[in-house]
Parts: structure tokens; sequence; C-alpha cells
């Protein structure tokens, strides 16, 4: 890889305005849309894959690298509604 990829997830519940919507985008497109595509961004765009699968990457990403779900005013703000865990891992 000629670059290395941004990484995204220490913004996924800190970056103000940057929401599911936001972030479900930037799976579909990469880096190869404007403002990234002149930034060398090696970031792939995963549009190949159905809408439910780049869903569940973001669900993935949000359990993996945050501990659950995303914060429910993010969920709500973008019209996707997660389902809460049925127990809490954390205690």
């Amino acid at each position: 890889m000629a670059h290395k990829p941004a990484d995204l997830t220490s913004h996924f519940h800190t970056a103000p305005g940057v929401g599911d919507g936001y972030l479900f985008w930037r799976i579909s497109e990469g880096g190869t849309v404007a403002p990234f595509k002149g930034m060398q961004s090696a970031m792939p765009s995963f549009k190949h894959l159905s809408e439910a699968d780049r869903w569940a990457i973001l669900t993935y990403v949000h359990q993996r690298f945050h501990g659950g779900f995303p914060p429910r005013h993010m969920a709500r703000e973008e019209g996707h509604d997660y389902e809460a865990p049925s127990h809490d891992h954390m205690h």
C-alpha cells in the first residue's frame, strides 16, 4: 500500500458532527471522492458490499473499538437505531 489508511476509530464518538451516516458514507465511498481524492487516501471503497454488510462493518467497529454500540443520540440523529445488547459485558 502506497499510503497508510487513516485511523478513523478514534473519531467515532469524539469528532463533532461525525455520526454514523458520515461513517457509513466513508465506508461506502472510501478515499475516492472529494475532499479525500486529492489527499492520496488508501482507503478502498466498499460499495460492492450490500448495504446491510456495510452497516455490519460499522457495528463491528463500534463493538470492537468502543465496547459496544454508539451513543443513543448518535443513532437517533442518523435515523438508524441499534439494538441494545441483551446484557452488559462491562459489569
